[in-house]
């Protein structure tokens, strides 16, 4: 049962990870519209 419990928190930290990527990625998107977007 050890292993299972070890399993589901993996699983659980890389989707929580991914989520957090997608959410991050999303707000740096967004900080760039709003400001000027002259910087390449």
């Amino acid at each position: 049962m050890i292993t299972v419990t070890l399993a589901a928190l993996l699983y659980g930290l890389v989707v929580g990870f991914s989520f957090a990527g997608q959410i991050a990625d999303y707000l740096e998107s967004e900080q760039e519209e709003s400001s000027t977007s002259s910087r390449c």
